[in-house]
This record gives C-alpha cells, sequence and structure tokens, in this order.
C-alpha cells in the first residue's frame, strides 16, 4: 500500500512508528513535520528522495522534491500511528472546531 511511487516509504514509516511508540507515546496526539523530522529516518528519505528525485528529473531543487516525499511520510506516519484509523468530520462542525475556545471553565 505504502509504496506506490514512493520507494523506501513503508521502511521509513516502520523506523519512524517504532521509535515514537518505544516512547511513552499517548496514542491521542497528531505529530507534526516538526516533530517527525527530529527522526533520523524521516530526515534520511526525504533528503534522499528529493536530492535523487530532483538528479532523475532535471529539474526542480532538491529541497522542492523532498517536500513530495514529506507529505505522504508525514500522513502515512500519523496513519500508522493511529492504528489506521479514519473518520469524517462535517465541514461546518470542522469550522466550529477551530474557532471554539476549547478551555471552557467547567463552574456552574
Amino acid at each position: 500500500m505504502h509504496e506506490a511511487g514512493f520507494p523506501g516509504l513503508k521502511e521509513a514509516i516502520d523506523a519512524i512508528v517504532g521509535r515514537i511508540r518505544g516512547r511513552r507515546w499517548s496514542g491521542f496526539r497528531t505529530h507534526s513535520r516538526d516533530d517527525l523530522a527530529r527522526d533520523p529516518a524521516y530526515r534520511r528519505y526525504v533528503l534522499d528522495g528529493g536530492i535523487s528525485e530532483a538528479l532523475r528529473m532535471g529539474d526542480g531543487t532538491p529541497t522542492d522534491m523532498a517536500e513530495q516525499f514529506a507529505i505522504p511520510l508525514e500522513l502515512c506516519c500519523n496513519f500508522e500511528l493511529h492504528l489506521r484509523k479514519v473518520f469524517w468530520v462535517d465541514e461546518r462542525l470542522s469550522w466550529t472546531f477551530g474557532v471554539v475556545d476549547s478551555r471552557v471553565a467547567g463552574d456552574m
């Protein structure tokens, strides 16, 4: 599933997810790209993939190509960390979540 067009993606995901789960991970957090970028397997996959793809294609800079490798890696890592669970949130509800302050005092 993971390898379509991205050789080495599965191995990178397994390494990153394994290290995150090895720490005290609660299972309730989605990791940002900045969080994942601290992992050496993430950096290696994104940089190696970006550089080799830029050389192969002959156009674009390695950083532009690295971005194309970072996006699926970030999505797949979080997908694996959350045990492949996906759910849909209605657009209006999503908007509401974005504008409501969740730090409500429960005083009555």
